[in-house]
């Protein structure tokens, strides 16, 4: 499911029933939100490093704000694709 992802539409996310969701934002390619059937929402990145596809966990939602999370994401990506170079 894609959506344009804002503090509401992730406060609006139901939790999952049965098997956890992912809802990935229109804008940032890559970003998106994962929902457990607790409720617990996580950011996360997918990208390709060294060709191999990768999903990067930034940060839970709302210890982080979504305003913070593409910043922190760019780091986490920076850090893992030199890491492995």
């Amino acid at each position: 499911m894609r959506k344009k992802l804002t503090t509401k539409t992730i406060d609006a996310l139901p939790a999952a029933v049965g098997k956890r969701y992912e809802v990935r934002d229109e804008l940032l390619t890559g970003f998106m939100v994962r929902v457990s059937s607790v409720g617990k929402k996580v950011f996360y990145l997918n990208t390709r490093i060294n060709g191999r596809a990768r999903r990067i966990r930034v940060r839970d939602y709302p210890l982080m704000s979504l305003e913070e999370t593409p910043q922190r994401a760019q780091k986490h990506f920076a850090r893992h694709f030199y890491r492995r170079v």
